[in-house]
């Protein structure tokens, strides 16, 4: 009779499964679902590339549940015996912490209610749950916070654990219930204040200054890498001076805020500019203290608050420690799927959705500007960088009403997230010139294909920058709060530095070739070919807006505080100092030509030496910038040109040589010139100014 009774209990169980677990694709097409996961064989068949999705209702799911923990106490009864152990292995995955590993032959048996909440089901993040460093995890895959792609073994199991919960007709409910949840929504475990053992950490500035320092991060830093869940740290923000039970607040988001503080620090009137630095060192360091005492479990709230260490960290001596904290992000946001394309992840509220699109291109922005700025590959591959969608232009504001992002608000007022989505975008043409013209291994390559290359890539910077909308044009009539003002200022200095970028290899190709500013001595109408005749024109273009962005900083920045409608300090350092090596070329062309000099290469060159002596007061960077290009323009004597009527053709030689020299690492045969590296200014902290300014060793500061 048990074979009979058997066969009664699978053939019901087999009906509802194609109708109860049809994903929603086939519902739609209203096409027969064998209810396979991740994808069902109707939809292979179909060639539909994304995973299907499963809806499942209360009144379906809440039976199956019970029904499931009917059958597998007497499933042990089905005289089948080589099916045995995988039944055990399907109990394991259907209720984790049964047993520690795979094929554990005893495990204690078990009862789910058939009225359990989905998220009681989940196991908590900072207990063991069967996770291996090579395997992935052993247990069900549905129950850990962190993602494993279809590579790793636990995929693999978890097929198998489909294959087979098909055979037998169960726990498909179990799994589609437990994959509807969102990842993001499982609970976290978090220390509070009030289990912390370091009572200084509690502290807080005065609120006058803490005011100050927070409204300085929201306008002037989170407006451009809005990767904070802004109203939740602001309501815990609010309450640190009003509620009673503010000690018990979790310390990720504590550490968050002392983070804004460190950053506001850089952008504060309310701070000298010699005290910006040390102030902000000590918030950071109560930080990174506050983080540390929380562990590692995966959560992206502490992928937020890397994200904000390396932000700040840039404006540091600290370059390793930088590159490792952005390298932690990335690996951290990639275990919890967020690199993952949207058809993926479940239905979510606009908030959830637009904050994991914020932190991905996040982490890829700080992923490209670092290994760029230290001449590393980077850890995000290129086709990773749209496997999420850019964020929309939608304001934290209208999370609840809106749903199609706008540069223009529903209350008629310019979007603060339009400005990120453009900066966002630039970065990624940025990224094509880093990639294609200064990190190709292919250096052997053919002035005529990388002109081509640099005209593609200008084509679209050239789009990218009609295509802003009117109250992110530097220079529009309407009138602009400073937020706005100052996302437009940034904007334009970085298409400024990434035209810069762009030419710069053809400017260098034009002065090996033997060019001068007027472009006479290479263009010759009847013999030169046309990629000859475009290299003094690209020249020109890259000294023309050399100037230009010299002086957006001659006009904006307060001699007084160093402060403005302008990037941060540490990217305003590069940003000169990079127009200025362009303008040192331009005025030894001219030099060495013996013309009549351009009055706004003088202007342009004088007034960079300003801007990086104001900068001075904030970072020790400039004031190493403004003792190279001095040393530099008087080496070529830029300021007596009569010297270059007295010496010899070979001395002539031998300087230029020396300039065109600034495009690669400096050698150390040359003891007027310091070993240093364009690309190494931002980061020029790191080096003593004695070192920097000698042939002496460079002591690493640790």
């Amino acid at each position: 009779m048990e074979p009979h009774t058997t066969s009664q209990i699978h053939a019901p169980r087999r009906k509802r499964l194609k109708i109860a677990t049809a994903c929603l694709r086939c519902r739609r097409r209203k096409v027969k679902c064998d209810g396979v996961r991740p994808a069902c064989g109707a939809c292979r068949r179909s060639h539909e590339e994304a995973d299907c999705i499963y809806e499942n209702g209360a009144a379906v799911r809440e039976p199956g549940l019970a029904r499931f923990s009917d059958e597998s106490r007497a499933a042990p009864r089905v005289p089948n015996a080589p099916i045995q152990p995988f039944l055990e292995a399907a109990k394991d995955y259907a209720y984790p912490g049964l047993c520690s590993g795979l094929g554990a032959s005893t495990a204690p048996e078990r009862t789910i209610p058939s009225a359990i909440h989905p998220l009681q089901l989940n196991r908590s993040p900072s207990e063991p749950h069967g996770e291996d460093s090579m395997n992935g995890i052993i247990g069900d895959p549905a129950r850990t916070r962190e993602v494993y792609g279809s590579s790793s073994a636990s995929s693999f199991i978890q097929q198998i654990q489909t294959a087979i919960n098909f055979k037998l007709g169960i726990a498909h409910q179990i799994t589609g219930e437990l994959k509807a949840i969102p990842r993001s929504r499982s609970p976290c475990p978090q220390t509070s204040l009030s289990n912390c053992e370091e009572p200084t950490l509690f502290l807080l500035p005065p609120k006058g200054l803490a005011d100050g320092l927070i409204g300085a991060y929201w306008d002037n830093n989170w407006a451009l890498y809005p990767v904070i869940n802004r109203r939740k740290i602001e309501t815990i923000y609010d309450s640190l001076w009003t509620s009673p039970t503010s000690a018990n607040y979790p310390l990720i988001p504590m550490s968050i805020i002392n983070i804004c503080f460190a950053i506001g620090c850089h952008y504060s009137n309310l701070l000298s500019p010699k005290d910006r630095m040390g102030t902000s060192d000590d918030f950071y360091g109560r930080a990174k203290r506050l983080y540390q005492k929380t562990g590692d479990i995966p959560s992206y709230e502490r992928v937020t608050c890397l994200l904000l260490f390396a932000i700040y960290l840039q404006s540091t001596k600290h370059v390793f420690q930088c590159w490792m904290t952005v390298g932690k992000a990335i690996r951290m946001a990639q275990s919890l799927g967020v690199h993952l394309p949207e058809s993926t992840i479940y239905l979510e509220s606009v908030r959830d959705r637009e904050y994991k699109r914020r932190i991905w291109h996040c982490c890829v922005w700080l992923d490209r500007v670092l290994s760029s700025t230290l001449g590393r590959p980077g850890m995000i591959p290129k086709w990773l960088f749209n496997s999420v969608p850019l964020p929309s232009m939608i304001d934290d504001e209208f999370f609840e009403t809106q749903d199609i992002g706008s540069p223009i608000r529903p209350d008629g007022q310019p979007c603060i997230m339009a400005g990120a989505v453009k900066a966002m975008e630039l970065y990624q043409i940025l990224d094509e010139v880093l990639v294609d013209l200064y990190l190709n291994p292919n250096d052997s390559e053919d002035t005529k294909r990388r002109l081509i290359r640099i005209l593609e890539i200008d084509s679209k910077l050239q789009m990218w920058n009609r295509a802003l909308p009117e109250h992110l044009q530097l220079g529009a009539t309407a009138t602009r709060d400073f937020l706005v003002e100052r996302q437009a200022t940034v904007l334009r200095a970085r298409f400024l530095h990434a035209r810069i970028l762009l030419f710069r290899p053809a400017l260098i190709s034009y002065c090996v070739r033997g060019g001068s500013t007027s472009g006479t001595e290479l263009f010759d109408a009847n013999n030169s070919s046309l990629a000859e005749a475009m290299l003094p024109e690209c020249s020109r273009i890259c000294f023309r807006v050399a100037q230009e962005l010299i002086e957006i900083y001659d006009r904006h920045l307060s001699r007084q505080n160093a402060l403005g409608p302008l990037p941060n300090w540490w990217y305003s350092v590069l940003y000169v100092y990079n127009a200025t090596m362009m303008i040192l070329v331009e005025r030894f062309l001219e030099a060495k030509d013996g013309i009549v000099k351009d009055p706004k290469a003088y202007q342009a060159w004088h007034a960079a030496l300003r801007v990086l002596k104001c900068y001075s007061m904030v970072g020790d960077s400039a004031k190493r910038c403004v003792a190279l290009l001095e040393i530099l323009c008087e080496r070529f004597s830029l300021d007596q040109p009569e010297r270059f009527s007295q010496q010899q053709q070979n001395e002539i030689s031998q300087d230029w040589d020396s300039l065109l020299a600034m495009s690669n690492p400096f050698t150390a045969n040359d003891a007027g010139i310091p070993p240093f590296s364009f690309d190494d200014f931002i980061w020029s902290d790191a080096m003593p100014a004695e070192a920097m300014l000698t042939d002496g060793p460079i002591e690493p500061r640790m």
